[in-house]
C-alpha cells in the first residue's frame, strides 16, 4: 500500500562553474529514477580578469548575479519543491569567493556549496556513469573546465583514482 504513495520531489541542481552557470530542474520517477525536466545555462565568465589573480571581480560578480537571478526565475516555472547550489573552481579559489556566496545567499535564500576538487571528481564520475555505459575494465574521465581540470580512473563500480588540477 506505501508502495502506491512514493514520495516524487523536484528539485533544482545550480552549478556554479568558472565559465557557465547551468541549471538542471528534476524529479524522481515511482521506480526511483531521476528524470531530468528542464536544463539551462548562461555564460557568466567568472575568471575573467581575475582568476590568475586568485580572486573575482566586481564585474564578473555582478554578470554572475544576473546569471543565478535568470536561471532562478527560469527553474521557477517547473516548481522546484528546493534548489540546491554548487560552487566550483573559481568561486573555491578565489580570495573572495565566501563573499561571492554570502551575497547569493542575502538576495536568494539559497546557501551554496563550495564543494573540493575531489569531490567534483567524485560528482563527474557519477555523471558519466549515469550518461554512458562504463564496463568491468577500468577507464580515463577527463573534465576540462574552466578553472580546473579533473582525471578519474573508474570502472562501473568503482573508482580507482580522482584528481582535480588547477588547470583550466
Amino acid at each position: 500500500f506505501n508502495s502506491l504513495f512514493q514520495l516524487i520531489m523536484r528539485v533544482a541542481i545550480l552549478d556554479l562553474g568558472t565559465n557557465t552557470f547551468n541549471i538542471l530542474v528534476s524529479e524522481t520517477s515511482p521506480d526511483n529514477r531521476l528524470v531530468v525536466i528542464y536544463t539551462s545555462k548562461e555564460p557568466v565568465k567568472l575568471g575573467k580578469e581575475g582568476i590568475h589573480k586568485g580572486f573575482i571581480t566586481e564585474e564578473a560578480m555582478e554578470r554572475g548575479f544576473a546569471a543565478i537571478e535568470k536561471l532562478i526565475e527560469k527553474s521557477r516555472v517547473y516548481k522546484p519543491e528546493k534548489i540546491y547550489a554548487f560552487a566550483t573552481s573559481a568561486i573555491r579559489s578565489a580570495k573572495n569567493g565566501n563573499e561571492f556566496t554570502d551575497s547569493v545567499f542575502n538576495s536568494t535564500g539559497i546557501k551554496v556549496q563550495v564543494i573540493k576538487g575531489e569531490e567534483e571528481a567524485r560528482l563527474i564520475c557519477l555523471g558519466v556513469r549515469d550518461c554512458v555505459q562504463i564496463k568491468d575494465e577500468p577507464v580515463l574521465i577527463m573534465d576540462i573546465g574552466g578553472g580546473s581540470t579533473e582525471f578519474i580512473v573508474t570502472d562501473k563500480n568503482k573508482i580507482y583514482a580522482r584528481h582535480s588540477f588547477n588547470i583550466g
